[in-house]
């Protein structure tokens, strides 16, 4: 009997991935033929522990995959994206996951509270030489910056995009020397720094960049940092800026960011200050492009930030006439909950001139511009980190 035309394994894996968001369909597949099975457990087993990016599954959920990793272990080489959340899962039950040697995992999404205590356990799966996407979480409490340098050191060097967000600590006491320094170039470093709270007369500590151990910075694609305060950006090697090519700035406080320091950029993105506060800062960030710069896309994410007309209409009038050929597309980004005809109908009385000039555009969502970026190296840079699944 000649062979179904059909039956080809790539045809199958196509097929079959768009039930990658349906675990009981593919569970009905791989029961359909020995031929299915191989792709419908590639999908099921792809991210069993992440909906999402930063949601994970539930303790139970989490003790039977682990339960089917220990029973059949060849599923390991399924798996290229794990969750691990302190508190939400058991200690036992992070060390049992981390112990397991997975083939192919390429990200790593960590959520701890305990760093200290967690670390042990840590090691094993932050080593494995196949990780390329880290996404630590350090929320507070038992922090000790002098433990996670150590932890960092143990990255592999295929590890290439770094999410470090750390809540009060001070970055004064990170220790200044590792053993593996600047081993592993990075492209995407993401920052969402929250130094320790100090008295009102006392400044916060920022993060030096030279602190950064054991990263490269040399070959950085994409910076983002969500508290402008956050980082001595003087610290910043003129290499490095010269590398960056996306730029995300959560411009908070008086600090405003020189870009004509950065003059190989090709997006940028800003976040304006939230509540009543000035947009002084990023008319000071924006007013530094020249026209040296080859800046494509300017997204401006509005969010929760109370504008002011007076205040827009001196950011319109720096936007309009930005001293770039050809100009950049200008986009302002709201939060996927807000209503995209209310917030827009108010940003145009705000932004006449980019309205009048056919430069005023919205998009909506996190992130959700893919169709106008121009370039496939900055969708991969601004999405890859975040959507990993």
């Amino acid at each position: 009997m000649p062979q179904n035309p059909l039956n080809v394994q790539e045809l199958r894996e196509h097929c079959i991935g768009f039930l990658a968001g349906s675990p009981e369909s593919l569970m009905s597949c791989a029961l359909v033929a020995r031929s299915w099975v191989d792709a419908a457990q590639a999908n099921l087993f792809r991210a069993p522990l992440l909906i999402n990016w930063r949601i994970l599954v539930d303790a139970p959920t989490a003790t039977r995959f682990y339960d089917a990793i220990n029973s059949s272990p060849h599923l390991a080489r399924y798996v290229r994206a794990i969750g691990i959340q302190q508190g939400w899962y058991s200690t036992a039950l992070i060390e049992n996951i981390c112990s397991i040697s997975f083939p192919r995992l390429e990200s790593l999404y960590v959520v701890v509270f305990n760093l200290v205590e967690l670390e042990p356990q840590l090691r094993p799966i932050m080593s494995l030489p196949t990780l390329q996407h880290l996404h630590l979480v350090v929320n507070n409490y038992y922090f000790s910056p002098s433990t996670i340098v150590p932890l960092l050191a143990r990255l592999p060097s295929t590890c290439q995009y770094l999410d470090l967000r750390c809540y009060q600590w001070d970055p004064s006491k990170i220790p200044s020397k590792v053993e593996s320094a600047s081993r592993i170039k990075l492209l995407y470093l993401r920052l969402d720094i929250m130094p320790v709270f100090y008295p009102r007369a006392t400044p916060p500590q920022r993060l030096q960049s030279t602190s950064l151990h054991p990263f490269d910075l040399g070959h950085l694609k994409s910076l983002e940092v969500q508290d402008s305060c956050s980082l001595v950006w003087d610290s910043i090697p003129p290499a490095t800026r010269s590398a960056i090519e996306v730029l995300h700035l959560g411009i908070s406080g008086s600090t405003a960011v020189d870009l004509s320091t950065f003059p190989n950029l090709q997006l940028l993105r800003l976040r304006l200050p939230y509540d009543d506060r000035s947009l002084a800062p990023v008319l000071r960030t924006l007013s530094s492009i020249t026209a040296h710069h080859q800046i494509r896309t300017i997204i401006l994410f509005v969010g929760d930030s109370d504008l002011e007309e007076k205040e827009c209409r001196e950011l319109d009038q720096v936007l309009a006439f930005l001293p770039i050929s050809p100009h950049p597309m200008i986009a302002f980004e709201v939060p996927i909950t807000s209503p995209v005809n209310d917030s827009e109908s108010k940003l145009q009385k705000f932004f006449p001139l980019l309205v009048s000039h056919n430069k005023f555009h919205m998009a909506c969502g996190d992130w959700d511009i893919s169709n106008d970026l121009p370039t496939t190296l900055e969708r991969r840079l601004v999405y890859e980190p975040r959507i990993m699944l």
